[in-house]
Formats: structure tokens, sequence, C-alpha cells
């Protein structure tokens, strides 16, 4: 373990290392964070062209990094996996081997150089473990659970918020990489899309402009949602204000929420099936409009060139707005006075998001 005072910090300007041939990106976790930190596979090969690319992410979020172009092979992480065989003391052996296999994938990938984007303990020990020579991650308050001792290189970070796509392009730029526009690609296929342009046909939106609205998010963070009812009646005054049609979406496990929203919008919303991640991006590049909370479908949106009206409670838009630069303009409805999580959040009201909805279709 490194010295936590002898741990280089660089400024954006000054970084510089030896063009890598094996470099493994750490981002784990959400799928609205693996997003934002996709800059880099476009931005890095600028920098360094014959350097072979993999990924290290937890298995949610995976199906947005298998078979990506600019990837030579992804990594899963299977925290879930790992988590689940830790609760009983009789399987604790086995996650100690499941731990043990991914190790052994990351000493065997032989990386000679590793960007941390995550920041967190577990990804330190990731980076770690891989053994590059070279480990560049973020300097505090980039960086949280002592992820530094873990890295060679720190990029320094600015006390004040920052968006998480600057956060990456923070690091990408400390490498030396391109200021270049943000732009991230999928590797989605033409099965993806079929799939998504039947269901359209069989429900006679294929020729129609419609609004894409997602009500949930995931269970630990059900104080990010915008109440189920209101999102419903707003989608019942969008429909009748801008005759647009209305489609409500939901991941595995959310089909009564959508339920909900549907009922609530007096059954003029059309209920879309639980379409998997790249399908999901299809649906949402075919949207004119997306409406929904802080969540990872809302960062899939404008990745994909769709505007986007964000319903914000007690998270900060700073950090976590759709970016500005692909797919807008955007707009986020904020309410700056709500509560910290888990606590009452003084929602816009459905009229006021019907409003705003009806000013982005009118201008387009």
């Amino acid at each position: 373990m490194r010295d936590f005072d002898k741990v280089a910090e660089s400024s954006p300007s000054t970084l510089r290392l030896p063009p890598p041939e094996r470099l493994l990106i750490v981002r784990l976790g959400a799928l609205g964070d693996v997003l934002r930190t996709m800059p880099a596979l476009e931005l890095l090969p600028a920098l360094w062209p014959n350097a072979a690319m993999y990924w290290a992410v937890e298995d949610a979020s995976a199906p947005l990094l298998e078979g990506h172009p600019r990837l030579s092979g992804v990594l899963r992480f299977p925290r879930k996996e790992i988590s689940a065989l830790l609760e009983d003391p009789s399987t604790a052996g086995a996650a100690a081997a499941r731990s043990g296999r991914f190790a052994g994938a990351l000493r065997r990938l032989k990386a000679d150089l590793c960007l941390d984007f995550h920041g967190t303990l577990k990804s330190g020990l990731i980076a770690a473990l891989s053994g590059a020579p070279r480990r560049v991650g973020y300097a505090p308050p980039g960086s949280r659970e002592g992820n530094r001792i873990f890295q060679t290189d720190l990029v320094p970070m600015p006390p004040e918020p920052m968006h998480r796509v600057e956060r990456t392009l923070a690091l990408l730029r400390a490498l030396g990489a391109p200021d270049a526009p943000v732009t991230i690609s999928l590797p989605g296929t033409a099965a993806h899309r079929e799939r998504v342009d039947i269901w359209l046909r069989d429900n006679g939106l294929a020729a129609t402009r419609f609004v894409v609205a997602w009500p949930g998010t995931s269970a630990s963070q059900a104080w990010k949602r915008y109440p189920a009812g209101d999102l419903g009646r707003a989608l019942g005054m969008i429909r009748q204000s801008t005759q647009c049609a209305t489609v409500v979406a939901g991941g595995p496990g959310e089909e009564s929420l959508v339920d909900e929203v549907r009922a609530a919008s007096g059954g003029t919303a059309t209920a879309a099936p639980v379409f998997d991640l790249l399908a999901l991006s299809e649906l949402l590049r075919r949207a004119a409009l997306f409406i929904g909370p802080d969540t990872g479908p809302m960062h899939l949106a404008w990745v994909v060139g769709t505007q986007v009206l964000a319903l914000f409670g007690s998270t900060d838009p700073r950090l976590n707005a759709p970016w500005p630069q692909v797919g807008g303009p955007h707009r986020v409805l904020y309410n700056s006075l709500s509560p910290r999580r888990g606590e009452h959040t003084d929602w816009p009201d459905p009229g006021a998001v019907a409003g705003a909805a009806r000013d982005i279709l009118e201008s387009r």
C-alpha cells in the first residue's frame, strides 16, 4: 500500500504517461454513472490509438459496454452475487472463490495503465488488484473511502460541485486527451431496433410523435420518484393539449408503477414492455421528449439525442442534470428548497410538468 502523502498529484495540464498497450477503465455501479464515463471511449483512442481498452463494470450496466467497438473486452464485477453469498456464513467460501476468479481475470489482463473513474474503496482495490504499474484516480473530493492510497497519480478536483460528465473530462484532460465535443455511442444492433419498431407498429405509434415517461428509480432511491399519480395526470394533460401520444416505460419489477401512471392518465398513455437497455435506448431515440426523475434512463435519453424534462427533488442538478451539449436544450424542474433524501419533497404540480413539456414540444 502506498504512503498517503507520497501519491503524486498532477495538475490537469501536466500529467503525461507512456502510451499503454493494455488499458483498464474502472467505472462500476449505476447506469447513469457508466453512461457519463463513456466519453472516455471516444477520446482515449485519439490520445492512444494503439491501446487495447478494457472496462471493469458491474453486471447491470455491462450490456452498455459488451460488444462496443472501442473495447477489447469487459470484465464483469459480480458485486451482487458476492454480496448474496456473504449473507450466509455457509457460502462465505463460495464468495471468496468468486472474488478470487474475478481477481484472477484482472491479473491475467496484464494492464499497464488503470484509470479509476469511480473513486471508492472497491474501485481502488480493483485498480490495485489489476497489477497495473500506473493507476490514475481523483484526489479528494473527487474520491472517497481512501481510494487515493491505491493510485500512483491523482488528478486534483475543485471543492465546488462538478457535473459528472465534467468529472470524467477532468481526468481525460489531465492525460492530454483532446478538448473535443462529448459523444457517446452504444453497441445497439439491428435486432434491438427491429424489436422497438415492431412494438411501435403494433401499438399504432410508428408514424406518431410520442413522449416517453419513466416513473421508476432503483428501490434504494425511491425518494427520487415523482409521484406516479401526478405523473399520470400530467401525461393526460400533455395528450389533451398537444395531441402527442404518451408512453410509460419501466424496468423489471416496476410493472405496477407503470400501471399506476397509465391509470392516472385516464387510460390515454400506452404501457411499454420491459425492454433491455439497448432496446430501451432505441425507444428513447425515437421519442420527441423524455420525462422522468434523476435515474439511469434519464441519462440514456440525452445520450441518444432526445430532449429531456427532468424532475428533480432533493438531488443536485449541478451534478446530475442532463448534459446540455447532447440532445438539448433540456429542462430541469427542481425544487432547490427540497429537504434531504428520504423526507417530503415539494414536487411541482402536474400542471407545471405538462406546461413545461408543452413548451418543449412546441419549440421543436
